[in-house]
């Protein structure tokens, strides 16, 4: 009788045990916050190297980039070379299977704080059904760029409806352009069959004519995977019409010669969907020990990014326009404050410099140049332009 007990008391034991580890996963993915998270126990070090763990885990930030061959795993690298200052802040880079996936990792992957999204992602987080409240967990600091749909295809496609029936190489599961390739096909009427894999992959199973089309997406400025293809190969990139995509979260963007000078003839141009990509971070409240990393994160990304704006950086990051606001999405508080306190500070120096009555025309106008050079902001740049041009006209 007493074993009967013992047992029954053991198997109780076990069973609450397996409540306690399935209890925080549940709160994540409804939102609550009242379950008693998991204590994952650190890992041991000897005395003598307690000094460096501490050192290294104290500012490090988990950046989730993307797939080896996207240009978001460059972006993401770009950000750790740039903004990482030795023991003030080291940004740990990893290489992801996309956005859909990154998400995931901000949510629940210990030590994963922010990450290149894009910007439709959170449309294909609502449709899996599992995490509640994305869009007020997850936020943005900035939008980067915006990647190109690129569709490449073996010589017989002429046109979308000639890959019905065909089968077609997409993205792992886990990617926003994989999700986004479906959704061509479907807004299309196209019945295909999907083989999922890198885009390398996908790329020599075009070649060996295993499948009729290979799906990808890029940002403009470098050359990329598709770049290397002979102009003798046969392959093309296929147009794909924006009009089914008029929604918040796209943008017609034009493919060319200086893109893929061996796929695309001079003066062609190939209309394909463009969705912008965001530096996206996990909404740490204030109080939070994670947050204070963040923080520093975020001072780091807009103090220094001229930084990015340099060679050997992408090109795309002279584009970038840090106030530009992203449909769907919040910018987190944070990066709103710092934000509003640089922009302060730039018309703050452009006011001072145009109050300077013994500045003369030359010195105003080396002020202007540099002022303008900090606002990527066109309606801003306008604006500081008609402050200068008023500010003389009340000198002279």
């Amino acid at each position: 009788m007493r074993l009967r007990s013992m047992k029954v008391a053991l198997f109780f034991t076990c069973l609450l045990g397996c409540f306690t580890n399935i209890a925080p996963v549940a709160a994540q993915v409804t939102g609550q916050t009242n379950v008693t998270p998991i204590r994952i126990r650190a890992r041991s070090v000897p005395p003598k190297e307690a000094e460096e763990s501490s050192r290294l885990n104290k500012w490090s930030i988990g950046l989730a980039g993307g797939p080896i061959e996207t240009t978001d795993i460059k972006f993401a690298s770009d950000i750790s070379v740039a903004l990482s200052d030795g023991p003030n802040l080291r940004i740990v880079t990893t290489l992801t299977p996309g956005s859909i996936q990154n998400v995931k990792d901000l949510l629940y992957l210990q030590g994963m704080d922010a990450g290149l999204v894009s910007a439709d992602v959170f449309d294909d987080i609502r449709k899996e059904g599992e995490i509640k409240n994305v869009e007020k967990r997850i936020q943005y600091v900035s939008q980067i760029c915006v990647n190109s749909f690129q569709l490449l295809v073996s010589a017989d496609i002429k046109t979308l409806k000639d890959l019905n029936g065909k089968k077609i190489s997409i993205p792992t599961k886990g990617s926003s352009t994989a999700s986004l390739a479906l959704k061509v096909f479907k807004r299309n009427g196209l019945k295909v069959k999907t083989v999922e894999g890198s885009i390398a992959a996908g790329l020599e199973q075009l070649k060996s004519g295993e499948v009729s089309g290979v799906v990808a997406a890029f940002s403009k400025g470098t050359p990329t995977i598709f770049s290397f293809i002979k102009a003798d190969s046969g392959l093309h990139l296929l147009p794909v019409s924006f009009d089914k995509f008029m929604d918040d979260y796209y943008v017609p963007i034009y493919l060319s010669n200086s893109d893929y000078p061996n796929l695309i003839p001079p003066g062609a141009k190939i209309e394909t969907i463009g969705t912008p990509v965001v530096l996206a971070i996990y909404n740490w409240p204030k109080n939070h020990r994670r947050f204070r990393k963040v923080e520093r994160f975020i001072q780091y990304y807009f103090e220094k990014f001229d930084r990015l704006r340099q060679p050997p950086f992408h090109p795309a990051w002279r584009n970038v326009n840090l106030a530009a606001k992203v449909p769907g999405w919040k910018r987190y508080w944070y990066a709103k404050k710092v934000l509003k306190d640089m922009i302060r500070k730039v018309e703050a120096k452009a006011a001072k410099a145009g109050k300077d009555g013994n500045a003369g025309k030359s010195k105003l106008s080396r002020v202007e140049q540099e002022m303008l050079a900090t606002v990527p902001n066109e309606e801003q740049k306008k604006k500081l332009k008609e402050f200068f041009e008023w500010k003389r006209k009340q000198q002279q």
